[in-house]
């Protein structure tokens, strides 16, 4: 089963930011660690290394078509 988010418009003027992007690194680093028990980055990493969800490749186009 895939899932399929609709692309946003491809106006680079709305592509994620420099700012967007450290805010949700660190958004990730902070749940990562007041969590410490479950393990959400390598749980998140081996689902997408698993399942090969088309939403991520084009997630990932999106953000560096900018």
């Amino acid at each position: 089963m895939r899932l399929s988010i609709p692309l946003p418009p491809t106006d680079l003027s709305t592509a994620i930011t420099q700012q967007q992007i450290w805010i949700a690194a660190i958004a990730l680093i902070g749940l990562d660690l007041l969590f410490p028990v479950i393990p959400i980055l390598p749980l998140v990493a081996i689902y997408i290394l698993i399942a090969q969800p088309t939403w991520f490749k084009e997630f990932v186009e999106y953000v560096y078509r900018r």
